[in-house]
């Protein structure tokens, strides 16, 4: 999910529905990451 992150930390509610079917996650597992990373990227 990092390759996806680079090419857009804020996916639309699609997009992050699309991710999420690509890596077998549930969508809000994936909102959550990309949430996560996102405040850790503001903490560096």
């Amino acid at each position: 999910m990092d390759a996806y992150f680079d090419m857009n930390p804020r996916p639309d509610h699609d997009r992050m529905a699309e991710i999420a079917e690509l890596v077998g996650l549930d969508r809000d597992v994936v909102r959550v990451w990309f949430c996560n990373r996102r405040q850790k990227l503001r903490k560096e």
